[in-house]
């Protein structure tokens, strides 16, 4: 089954990241609003049953974190890399559709 990302489709750099996940995931993409927390590209994904956000997402450690994390099917943790990139003021909210 795949798993539903949610990216913004207003944020620089935003097509980078659908390409790199579309290829080495088995995701669900949608592309939502700008959800008013750019600093780069923004993703959003279920971590533990809840929704978290991550801005800035480009670098390559980054990068194969999140795939990291959308290859498993229930994550409970978010990887080291991708800590300081969680917008933890918006976490638990649906996307802006």
């Amino acid at each position: 089954m795949a798993r539903s990302i949610a990216v913004c489709r207003k944020c620089k750099n935003h097509d980078c990241l659908i390409d790199v996940l579309e290829a080495h995931g088995d995701v669900s993409i949608r592309r939502v609003k700008c959800q008013k927390i750019c600093h780069g590209p923004v993703v959003g994904l279920p971590v533990g049953g809840r929704m978290e956000w991550f801005e800035k997402v480009s670098s390559l450690k980054e990068l194969a974190a999140l795939v990291r994390l959308t290859k498993k099917s229930h994550a409970e943790a978010i990887p080291k890399a991708l800590r300081k990139r969680r917008v933890k003021s918006y976490a638990g909210r649906q996307p802006r559709e």
